[in-house]
């Protein structure tokens, strides 16, 4: 283990990890954000952290299908007003 994201009893459940260049990006509920969010992790609990609530407040931007093209980090959120919809690692 890397990081206990959720101290405690209560199990974190990791999904889409997924390796671009060395940096583990992967997500999961850390039960501060509203569902599942971005994260990423450089393999030490420090580099552990959640990339970006993509979509803050009350919904979830469940972020899936992750893959890593040339480098390049790309998956599908949902986006606020704008549906699921392609995104990149540069958000």
């Amino acid at each position: 283990m890397v990081k206990d994201i959720i101290t405690g009893i209560t199990n974190t459940e990791i999904g889409f990890i997924t390796d671009v260049n060395g940096i583990a990006y992967f997500t999961v509920n850390d039960e501060t954000t509203v569902g599942k969010e971005l994260w990423k992790s450089y393999g030490t609990a420090n580099g552990t952290v959640l990339l970006k609530d993509i979509m803050p407040g009350v919904n979830s931007s469940e972020p899936s299908i992750l893959i890593n093209m040339n480098g390049t980090l790309f998956f599908t959120a949902i986006g606020e007003g704008s549906g699921r919809g392609m995104f990149l690692n540069r958000i």
